[in-house]
């Protein structure tokens, strides 16, 4: 699987990369907001699909003894809405 360029190397001076860090920091602060986030306890058997390039997302942890399994997988825009034609429910 490739990702693209989206977790290339990032260089910076030194000067740079503590304003970078400073920002970063502020920047944590806002999406870790109450007033920034949206939490959903997904049941059993619940899939969630979102557009990996328009949201932005985290999870929190769970027990590894908990019983519960995360799994996740990416494949292209095009194959999910030709798929949908195909199925006839978008056209």
């Amino acid at each position: 699987m490739h990702a693209g360029n989206d977790r290339a190397d990032l260089y910076l001076s030194e000067r740079k990369g503590k304003e970078f860090y400073k920002h970063l920091r502020h920047y944590d602060r806002l999406l870790r907001s109450p007033e920034h986030s949206l939490y959903v306890h997904l049941k059993a058997g619940t899939v969630l699909i979102f557009d990996n390039w328009r949201v932005l997302h985290g999870r929190t942890s769970f027990r590894a003894t908990s019983g519960r399994t995360l799994a996740g997988c990416y494949f292209g825009y095009d194959t999910y809405t030709s798929r949908l034609r195909q199925l006839g429910i978008i056209f």
